[in-house]
């Protein structure tokens, strides 16, 4: 793999401030999010504001991953984390933002309606201006797979970004479904954004005891009892 390749695609970054308020999925305290323009090479860099000054930074960067238990958790050198960047991450992605800064007033990223809906389509109304400064690419050249247990992830060399992806649960309302689809802001937008947060309601109480689930509703979460769903307008 080549980590240096550039592209003939130049960086992006938002046209304007963009603005979430909202609720924490597990901590159930209320959320206020603002993305902002970034300089160039600077990818995703979350800004905690109640935090003292000189350790606010959070790079959205691999290596300060420190957790993946039912969310995306990036933490700091100096101990201070952003969880649930999940759905957030793929809505920059998608919509072809290179570099931005997040502003929050938290640890956690709003839940908004339970998916990346609504970061889309705010992003996509605001727009995009392009930079001064190319792409740089991280080229596959070769199959790399993970295991852990029963799942298993991996990337293969492919001339454009392209998914497949299966789930399998014992629920028969989920049971197994497979999605593969090349990665476009189009078909993001339209057949992806929209995928909700689901749960299983005899696990709930068991997550709620843990502090986990504590902002979860039928407003930003798909319930799931048994071989049925909860929320009265379905899947």
């Amino acid at each position: 793999m080549n980590l240096t390749q550039h592209t003939p695609y130049y960086q992006h970054t938002l046209a304007g401030p963009v603005h979430f308020v909202g609720r924490g999925l597990h901590s159930g305290k209320p959320a206020s999010m603002t993305l902002l323009p970034a300089e160039t090479d600077s990818g995703y860099v979350f800004e905690r504001l109640d935090v003292e000054p000189g350790q606010q930074v959070i790079a959205a960067r691999w290596h300060s991953v420190t957790d993946t238990r039912l969310s995306t958790t990036v933490t700091n050198g100096f101990g201070i984390s952003v969880s649930t960047i999940e759905h957030l991450m793929a809505a920059l992605a998608a919509c072809a933002v290179d570099n931005a800064r997040i502003l929050i007033d938290g640890p956690e990223v709003p839940i908004m309606d339970g998916s990346a809906k609504t970061f889309v389509e705010r992003i996509q109304a605001e727009g995009l201006i392009p930079q001064r400064q190319e792409r740089r690419a991280l080229v596959i050249t070769n199959p790399v797979w993970t295991h852990e247990r029963d799942k298993y992830a991996g990337f293969m060399p492919c001339p454009r970004p392209w998914f497949d992806v299966t789930i399998d649960f014992k629920s028969r309302i989920i049971g197994k479904q497979n999605y593969s689809m090349p990665l476009t802001e189009a078909l993001f937008s339209s057949q992806i954004a929209a995928a909700r947060t689901f749960g299983f309601e005899d696990q709930l109480a068991t997550l709620q005891s843990l502090g986990l689930a504590r902002g979860g509703s039928l407003r930003n979460a798909i319930l799931v009892a048994g071989d049925d769903v909860v929320n009265e307008d379905g899947l």
